[in-house]
């Protein structure tokens, strides 16, 4: 379906359902979201969500599955906007011939026009899923060689670290994953994450250096409840970023803005940080994309597109 989420053309949903793992997940916009009327009509939403919450069902679409063989142009996709492709209840070592997760992945292979984007907050899955099914991971190496072709070549892998903390953990996980791209989603950025402290650079086969993360995206919490994001931090990874030649898109402030602007409706709330900078709730609509003047827009890309 057509998308909101200013990274991608479209969002496509073979598999939704999800359950919270962290406190990145506590105000979960697609929870709110699959939660509501609209999609609360449809079998397959009512079948995950309990009392307005993920319930930690998963439900497989024959219907969704298709759809990206019949977009020709050229698109963007956020795989799974609405739950978690390795989410645990998604499984592949059951006694059906075509597990449902290996044929979402074979469409992908059937649509080299696309870019896929696979986010998840599972990394460990993900992984586990590759040594499944024949992409052995090379310790020596820092990486995993392909030994087969489950893991197709317009798909990015994306893990989402909400703090430095889940990026420590979950990062040892993501660069042992044979995707062509990397990136990492900041969403919503809970606390200062320093990508110094992941491993940046890694070695392929033939002995070339190459980056490990092709692409950074970064934004702040939306919903009644969402906390403020300090401005200091998204500066700090936005400079990592430009310092390793890393692409860098900055989607949103959220719900709070900084103090450079303070038009808008609500000024009157505010939180003031202890390094003295403060954050104004404005309101998504009013607080915008801006960091110090511009925009950030830069895609995550496939690895031979990016210079380390």
């Amino acid at each position: 379906m057509p998308t909101e989420i200013q990274w991608a053309d479209e969002t496509w949903n073979p598999i939704v359902g999800c359950s919270k793992i962290s406190d990145g997940c506590r105000i979960c916009y697609a929870e709110r979201k699959a939660a509501g009327g609209r999609l609360q009509q449809f079998e397959k939403y009512q079948k995950v969500i309990t009392d307005r919450r993920w319930n930690g069902s998963v439900c497989y679409s024959e219907k969704e599955l298709s759809k990206p063989i019949h977009w020709k142009t050229p698109k963007r996709i956020f795989v799974c906007s609405m739950g978690d492709i390795f989410h645990e209840n998604v499984t592949w070592d059951d006694e059906s011939k075509t597990p449902f997760i290996l044929r979402v992945f074979s469409v992908m292979q059937r649509c080299p026009q696309h870019t896929f984007m696979v986010l998840t907050k599972r990394p460990h899955r993900a992984l586990q899923f590759c040594k499944d099914f024949g992409l052995i991971p090379d310790p020596y190496l820092g990486c995993a060689t392909p030994s087969g072709e489950v893991w197709p070549e317009n798909v990015l892998f994306g893990v989402t670290v909400e703090s430095q903390q889940q990026a420590n953990e979950r990062m040892h996980y993501a660069i042992a994953v044979p995707a062509p791209g990397r990136f990492i989603s900041v969403e919503p950025m809970l606390g200062p994450v320093q990508l110094h402290s992941i491993p940046f650079v890694g070695r392929d086969s033939t002995g070339n250096y190459w980056p490990t993360i092709h692409g950074v995206i970064c934004g702040g919490e939306t919903g009644i409840n969402a906390r403020p994001m300090n401005p200091q931090w998204v500066r700090r990874l936005r400079d990592d970023c430009i310092e390793n030649n890393t692409p860098f898109f900055f989607k949103q402030w959220g719900e709070w803005g900084p103090d450079d602007d303070r038009t808008g409706p609500t000024c009157e709330t505010w939180y003031e940080w202890p390094d003295g900078g403060i954050s104004y709730r404005r309101g998504k609509q009013n607080t915008g994309n801006t960091l110090d003047g511009r925009t950030y827009e830069q895609f995550p890309e496939r690895a031979s597109t990016v210079r380390a």
